[in-house]
């Protein structure tokens, strides 16, 4: 039996972990679970941030086409969901969170926009706005 489960992995159309996860780069919801898990596992030591962003940006573009009105997008509801979930559920800690999304921000792929908090009456002190770049 343990032979047989050995050799499964090299079937055709198995793809191995980092196949997997460069397959899954562009789908958030697939990645969920796996994607940033698989590395984080292997690589605790030395955690590569491009991995956390290549998630975090798959998940804002996947917002960005949702809601297109004018790219805002808030860390609560569907962002807070997407990204936070995703990240506990792949133990990511929070600093590295919060370091991706630092990175993020200073290559100008999202933007702080303080302004737009009047927009929003909803417990505006809570809310953190970003205008995404894509």
């Amino acid at each position: 039996m343990l032979q047989k489960k050995a050799k499964g992995f090299k079937r055709k159309g198995v793809l191995n972990p980092f196949q997997r996860a460069k397959k899954w780069v562009n789908n958030p919801i697939k990645c969920q679970r796996r994607f940033v898990g698989v590395f984080y596992n292997r690589f605790k030591k030395k955690l590569n941030l491009d991995i956390i962003e290549a998630v975090y940006l798959s998940c804002l573009k996947k917002i960005y086409e949702k809601n297109k009105k004018n790219g805002l997008i808030t860390l609560r509801g569907y962002f807070a969901t997407t990204l936070y979930d995703m990240a506990r559920m792949s133990r990511i800690p929070l600093y590295y969170q919060e370091k991706a999304i630092q990175e993020l921000e200073s290559r100008g792929l999202i933007e702080y926009d303080p302004l737009e908090f009047d927009k929003y009456d909803e417990s505006t002190d809570a809310c953190v706005m970003f205008k995404i770049k894509c």
